[in-house]
């Protein structure tokens, strides 16, 4: 899993995956949250960017949390549909400090893949 917590992972990661929608996703959610000069990146937000391996319990250690409640209710604000992925917004703080998560088709855990296309609204055309 990649985690992307800081400005300049977050450039190092766009840099190294020019092309791709996940790094074009970064690019318009940092957009849309980094709406003041003064406002920090750690302060908002932290990219989860899954990989082949890696389990829905290494997603929840990662956010600290859980994923669903025990009930099957989700925990998650939105997951969106995208063509080459996934997108999983969680707000885990009264702060407003939250976690995307980006599950490509590819890599990701078939589980989780499953779980996000249950849920999953259709690509917006803002993203």
């Amino acid at each position: 899993m990649e985690i992307l917590r800081h400005a300049d992972q977050v450039s190092a990661y766009i840099q190294a995956h020019p092309e791709t929608e996940i790094s074009t996703l970064i690019q318009q959610r940092l957009s849309e949250l980094l709406t003041k000069e003064d406002t920090n990146l750690e302060d908002l937000v932290v990219f989860l960017i899954l990989q082949d391996g890696d389990t829905l319990s290494d997603l929840e250690e990662v956010l600290g949390s859980p994923v669903q409640t025990t009930t099957g209710h989700p925990l998650w604000e939105l997951i969106e549909s995208h063509a080459t992925c996934q997108e999983m917004v969680f707000v885990l703080s009264s702060s407003g400090f939250g976690a995307v998560v980006l599950v490509p088709h590819l890599d990701a855990l078939q589980e989780l893949l499953h779980l996000c296309r249950r849920y999953a609204l259709p690509k917006s055309d803002s993203a």
